[in-house]
């Protein structure tokens, strides 16, 4: 298992520098298909593989396999931006391709990055705790959102009064509404969990929050909370 999670892991690399070439030569829609077909289609395994790293604690193997997607990523999401607004002839099939390096970098400042964080402060300030007191390796439970709006508790009341209740996509519709209202910085998953409990699978988290669908809607959700607001 862990052989097939890091070949997945490279064929992963494989396809995002193809698609970082096509974007750097401008064959946008050659980019665009690469992305739908290979990367966004593909990224829920991709996790699970990261997550099987995580699992049998190889997170020396998560920082060499997968800081070069990361860093591939971050350079392809401006050109990625670029050419949805010069390529006049994208569809909404191709429009998927836009968003593989959204996620890539979410799923690595958010998931990858702490694990690797909390093992270099391991190894650095070494304690004479026990095994049953050691401090627990992954996700960091003391997660939060970090706020924007001045007013925190009475933007937070109006989320929970509009998304307590909701999971999976309406959930993370009233979220993405007020994120893109200036709210609040992109919140992490885990940071949402502890705040509004059961809000859904991981999975949608990623697949909404990083597309640009249901403008209309997202519209009407930002006009809802911008009248809230004004009750504050």
């Amino acid at each position: 298992m862990l052989a097939e999670a890091i070949e997945i892991i490279n064929e992963m690399k494989a396809y995002v520098n193809i698609a970082l070439v096509y974007l750097q030569k401008q064959k946008f829609q050659y980019a665009f298909e690469t992305g739908r077909q290979h990367i966004f289609g593909e990224l829920e395994i991709y996790r699970a593989a990261i997550e099987l790293l995580i699992e049998r604690d190889r997170t020396d193997l998560l920082k060499r396999l997968c800081q070069k997607i990361y860093e591939s990523a971050c350079e392809a999401e401006p050109l990625l931006e670029q050419a949805f607004y010069n390529c006049k002839t994208i569809g909404e099939t191709e429009t998927k391709g836009l968003f593989w390096a959204i996620h890539i970098k979410a799923y690595w400042e958010d998931v990858v990055l702490p694990i690797l964080q909390t093992d270099a402060e391991d190894v650095a300030s070494p304690t004479q705790q026990t095994k049953a007191e050691a401090p627990h390796r992954g996700r960091p439970k003391d997660v939060s959102i970090s706020w924007i709006a001045k007013n925190t508790d009475g933007h937070l009341g109006i989320l929970h009064d509009l998304a307590d209740g909701k999971r999976g996509v309406k959930f993370f519709r009233v979220i993405k509404a007020a994120f893109l209202k200036g709210w609040f910085e992109m919140p992490s998953y885990e940071a949402l969990k502890k705040e509004f409990g059961d809000i859904g699978a991981r999975s949608s988290y990623y697949d909404y929050m990083g597309n640009k669908y249901n403008e209309k809607e997202l519209e009407q959700l930002g006009a809802t909370l911008i009248s809230r607001c004004q009750n504050l």
